[in-house]
């Protein structure tokens, strides 16, 4: 990936999160190790699968169920530290664009109903953007945030034990390739909120929701920026720091 490492002005609190993607020892189950998730047939052991079989029905919450929702993704552990810092740095959280999605993700395995929370961070006199994202359905719950600054992207993930797995890091480059035909297919008809929120439903799982989200909000900001949907989707992919 994208040297993730030397991002320019990530604050001393970072130190507290893993900056990678890893897995939550706690989850439900370990997606993120093939064969040990059962219902995530989305995902194979060479990455990421055919989601033909895979259908996504989704709405966006508005009044109090958006706000309990908000309230739920505000009150998680990993989302508190990873926003918590992500203020420290200097960013502020732009409330009335936190976004909440309600989808229902059916393979021929299982269904989940699962709500998906964004919430973007922007920083004063920088260009600098972050986006945080919180996923919980019946398989779990899980965050990331991702903060892009010049063609860098750091991901963090909060880990409580001081130490994480970062075995994923290729999922992030997989799931972006497979995500450029959706992303433009959808650019016609939605905005990248849109698009990226009904897209990364499909995974099913919270781990791979919240990395696909993350990469996702990206990936289609570049594509748009520089007119790249007609790119190879590994070029567009690296383009946007994701490979």
């Amino acid at each position: 990936m994208n040297g993730n490492i030397g991002m320019r002005a990530l604050s001393a609190l970072f130190a507290v999160l893993l900056v990678s993607v890893g897995v939550v020892p706690a989850m439900a189950c370990e997606p993120l190790e093939p064969g040990t998730c059962p219902g995530c047939s989305f995902i194979k052991s060479d990455g990421v699968a055919n989601d033909s079989n895979t259908a996504v029905s989704s709405d966006e919450l508005t009044g109090d169920a958006k706000n309990a929702a908000i309230a739920e993704a505000l009150s998680d552990t990993a989302v508190r530290h990873l926003k918590d810092a992500l203020l420290g740095d200097g960013f502020t959280l732009s409330t009335e664009q936190i976004r909440v999605i309600s989808g229902v993700t059916t393979n021929e395995s299982m269904t989940v109903t699962t709500t998906l929370v964004t919430m973007p961070l922007t920083k004063t006199a920088s260009d600098e953007k972050a986006f945080l994202v919180f996923a919980s359905n019946e398989l779990g719950k899980d965050a990331r945030a991702v903060v892009a600054h010049d063609g860098m992207v750091s991901y963090l993930r909060y880990d409580p034990m001081g130490g994480g797995q970062t075995r994923d890091d290729g999922v992030v480059c997989d799931f972006c390739m497979w995500a450029v035909s959706g992303v433009c297919s959808g650019l016609t008809s939605g905005a990248c909120a849109e698009v990226c929120s009904a897209l990364c439903l499909k995974p099913m799982h919270p781990a791979f929701i919240v990395i696909c989200a993350a990469s996702c909000f990206v990936l289609c900001e570049f594509l748009v920026a520089y007119e790249a949907c007609n790119w190879d989707a590994r070029l567009a992919c690296e383009g946007a720091g994701l490979c």
